[in-house]
């Protein structure tokens, strides 16, 4: 299991699931192209909160 991988040191893991509000109006208004946008710049955004060991992913 993924999860187990990436913490194989026992240690407590939490999972964090976010949804992006009104992103198919936004995709709509701006294209599918600035919908990636704004889903790649809080994906930055979010990436420079966590520690450099920590493990982000995303998920389709």
């Amino acid at each position: 299991m993924r999860l187990k991988k990436e913490n194989g040191k026992g240690r407590p893991i939490s999972i964090c699931l976010m949804d992006i509000p009104n992103l198919a109006h936004i995709n709509n208004k701006l294209g599918i192209t600035g919908g990636d946008k704004l889903i790649k710049t809080v994906g930055n955004i979010l990436s420079s909160n966590f520690r450099k060991t920590d493990p982000f992913r995303e998920i389709q």
